[in-house]
């Protein structure tokens, strides 16, 4: 996996940016990588058992060049897997929804991966998609 971009590292505690392309070296290889999504200000990397890992610009404005796991290995396949504006989408195989925020802070990290408390009268969640400033849920019925 090669990585560059404006803002992607750090360096003597400044944003620097990566004019082309570097190996990312510090990618964990316990699993091949299965897919890789962009949003906006990060990317996330799903791996083949499950666990998704996250890199970029964190909901706390600091900026990880090293991929930090935010969703331990689950049951395969996702019906979703989606980085957006601010967050990473995954839709399991249950139809259940986890939203994960990319933080640099550890306790913030401990808590990263969320349900969100969506009524959508009792219809199962297809795909989740968001904006900038809105978002669609798409059902299955």
């Amino acid at each position: 996996v090669y990585l560059w971009g404006k803002n992607m590292k750090t360096v003597d505690g400044k944003l620097s940016d990566i004019p082309l392309p570097e190996r990312l070296e510090t990618l964990p290889t316990h699993h091949p990588v299965l897919q890789i999504s962009c949003g906006s200000h990060h990317l996330s990397i799903l791996f083949e058992d499950g666990s998704v890992y996250g890199i970029g610009l964190t909901a706390d404005h600091a900026v990880l060049s090293d991929p930090i796991e935010l969703m331990p290995p689950q049951p395969m396949p996702y019906k979703q897997f989606e980085a957006h504006q601010d967050r990473t989408t995954i839709v399991d195989r249950n139809n259940d929804v986890h939203q994960a925020h990319l933080w640099q802070a550890k306790s913030l990290q401990l808590h990263s991966t969320f349900a969100p408390m969506w009524d959508v009268q009792g219809c199962a969640i297809a795909s989740v998609h968001r904006g900038w400033r809105s978002t669609m849920l798409v059902t299955q019925e």
